[in-house]
């Protein structure tokens, strides 16, 4: 183990772990009382130990952590940091996970890396799932985080936590993802009343959600573009239309001509079921409005339920309309369409979100780049050449090394 270091008035040491290399402690004795921040470099640890000297209420042990986390979350629900839907995920979290955990009643100030990767393991034993455990430490972490910033505790021990058993595959990968299995979509959903719907995500890769807030004033067929400024989220138990996830996410998105045909004929049909003048809906319309309730657009979970169904009946066994986003990412990049271009398409907030997603994929430029030589030809070594007796030189078989 390193050797500790002391800091100039005596009070506390910072050291690295020698089980876990690359972890930093910052330990003190408050009160008779010990207590320990974990850190991810010296620097850090040496920064959380002068807070630790300096004191706090928390880290002296007067409030509990599930006290911050349910102080936290209601302070999100007021606040304008995060958006409602985001603030109601987090809350959910906070009470079906980490409130019922033991280590919510041990002061904040006091818990260690050892108390948290316990607690994941405890979540794991439950019989949750990997995704959602990682998820419950993604929300933790932000709740130390901001107890960091409200200088309540002195480091952020989640940070260095890892999430027990193996990473799980992304569900996207278990599908085929195909020109073939493309055509086969087309084909199920022909003559059905989630063709335009179903379509439009294959072939210009927006989320259900961004799809289903559209207006016809957001849809000018003949330009061939569509204009993401709005998005459809359950806030709750009702579905509302807000702004996009990210600021990216509001953007323009062209479409190919063969889904011109598709729009228009859609249009026309809408149009006589909205009882418009001319057989066209009006701009402020919506593209896929509710056949409940024409004000609203339509439900998401409707359209997959039937969606689920139809593809099924095709073979088609585990797709849904959001799968429709990957296939039209996964086309793109198979054709060796740049990962910048798709991800703007996609309104990804960093190009590297759309690589992580996707990086499974082979493209047509790796196909290409590994046919080009990279290198000139090797010389032929002298020795190897054998004379033909007809003044040409004869290539060797094999490389002399």
């Amino acid at each position: 183990m390193t050797p500790r270091t002391r800091n100039p008035r005596g009070e506390g040491t910072v050291y690295e772990r020698a089980d876990r290399p690359g972890v930093w402690v910052a330990e003190i004795t408050i009160a008779g009382k010990r207590t320990r921040q974990h850190c991810p470099s010296e620097k850090l640890a040496k920064a959380a130990l002068t807070r630790l000297r300096q004191g706090s209420p928390l880290a002296s042990g007067k409030a509990s952590l599930g006290a911050w986390l349910t102080r936290w979350v209601e302070a999100l629900a007021r606040g304008k940091r995060v958006e409602a839907k985001t603030a109601q995920t987090y809350a959910a979290i906070v009470r079906n996970q980490w409130l019922k955990q033991p280590v919510s009643r041990s002061p904040i100030g006091s818990i260690e890396l050892e108390d948290v990767e316990t607690a994941l393991e405890e979540l794991l034993d439950r019989g949750l799932s990997r995704t959602t455990v990682s998820h419950g430490r993604a929300v933790l972490s932000a709740a130390f985080n901001a107890a960091i910033r409200a200088k309540l505790v002195a480091a952020n021990p989640v940070l260095l936590s890892r999430v027990p058993g193996r990473p799980t595959t992304p569900r996207i990968r278990t599908l085929t993802m195909s020109k073939a299995v493309y055509n086969q979509i087309g084909e199920a959903v022909a003559n059905t009343e989630i063709r335009a719907y179903v379509e439009l995500i294959a072939r210009t890769g927006l989320r259900p959600g961004e799809a289903l807030a559209l207006k016809w004033s957001d849809v000018p067929i003949k330009d061939q573009m569509i204009h993401v400024r709005r998005a459809l989220k359950e806030v709750g138990s009702q579905w509302l239309v807000g702004p996009t996830k990210t600021a990216l996410s509001s953007r323009d998105v062209p479409f190919t001509p063969e889904l011109v045909p598709i729009l228009f004929k859609y249009r026309r049909i809408q149009g006589k079921k909205l009882g418009r003048s001319q057989g066209k809906p009006s701009a402020e319309d919506w593209v896929f409005p509710s056949p409940f309730d024409p004000a609203k657009p339509d439900n998401p979970v409707r359209l997959a339920k039937i969606a689920r169904q139809i593809f099924d009946a095709a073979g088609l066994n585990g797709w849904t309309p959001r799968d429709l986003r990957a296939l039209h990412a996964t086309m793109l990049l198979s054709r060796g369409v740049e990962v910048t271009v798709v991800s703007r398409r996609l309104g990804h907030s960093d190009p590297t979100t759309t690589y992580r997603h996707y990086a499974g994929v082979v493209t047509a430029a790796d196909r290409e780049a590994a046919q080009e030589s990279l290198w000139d030809s090797p010389r032929r070594p002298k020795q190897a050449v054998a004379d033909r007796g007809d003044g040409k030189d004869q290539a060797p078989n094999t490389l002399v090394g």
